[in-house]
């Protein structure tokens, strides 16, 4: 492929999902105590972000999230979600 070229394919779930373009990002959480927090932030990154493809690395305490450019959430979004409480 090169910038002048375009690409044509069926317009299906299947081949969507093979040849859009997705932005991966790797959240390493240093703050986790407990190994059910890694799914807690998973889910709230489910339910807050509306973001779907969420991988859990719990050997590294990492999340991996693979989205849509033109749907990942802006960066003001990423921090309401936190581990623990603020400290005040």
């Amino acid at each position: 492929m090169t910038p002048n070229t375009i690409f044509v394919a069926q317009d299906n779930p299947a081949k969507r999902k093979e040849l859009e373009q997705n932005v991966l990002k790797t959240f390493y959480l240093s703050n986790l105590s407990q190994p059910t927090e890694l799914q807690d932030v998973v889910n709230a990154m489910r339910t807050i972000l509306e973001v779907s493809r969420i991988q859990q690395l719990p050997s590294q305490g990492a999340i991996v999230v693979a989205e849509l450019p033109i749907r990942w959430p802006s960066p003001k979004s990423w921090s309401t979600i936190s581990t623990r409480p603020s400290r005040k």
